[in-house]
């Protein structure tokens, strides 16, 4: 049991990074080139939405000291570790089932953000950004 928690934390912790290096870069390419939603595909849409629903759910937390991104973690980890637990309980879930036990432990909106492929999709979008941006400094200086 244990063993499997910490092969889940090592995943975890890694997706939890990459998402927010991830939403920091599209944060700054989007800021930089001065995009609008129409311009951003619908991962990266969901991805900044995220990250500022998170940042609103710690403004609106009056009084609280606001969470440290490791003290996040291990709250999320939490979850995690509660998932764990209803899936060894009950050895064949069903589908369903498993949707309501992640969004009762996540929320709702965090399904699929740490996703691998979901988080691929995002990279490759970001690299078309960064492409973008390239381009159009290289048409800038040769003005």
């Amino acid at each position: 049991w244990q063993k499997s928690i910490n092969a889940i934390k090592s995943d975890f912790n890694n997706a939890f990074k990459r998402k927010e290096n991830i939403a920091k870069d599209a944060r700054l390419l989007v800021d930089s080139m001065e995009l609008s939603d129409n311009d951003l595909s619908g991962e990266l849409k969901s991805i900044l939405r995220l990250q500022e629903e998170a940042v609103k759910q710690l403004k609106q937390e009056e009084g609280s000291v606001p969470m440290t991104g490791k003290k996040k973690r291990a709250e999320m980890m939490k979850n995690v570790a509660g998932i764990l637990q209803v899936i060894e309980e009950k050895k064949f879930v069903e589908d369903e089932e498993l949707i309501e036990t992640k969004k009762q432990y996540l929320g709702a909106s965090n399904i699929g953000s740490l996703d691998s492929t979901y988080l691929e999709r995002c990279e490759k979008d970001i690299a078309k950004l960064r492409i973008e941006k390239s381009r159009k400094l290289v048409t800038n200086t040769d003005l």
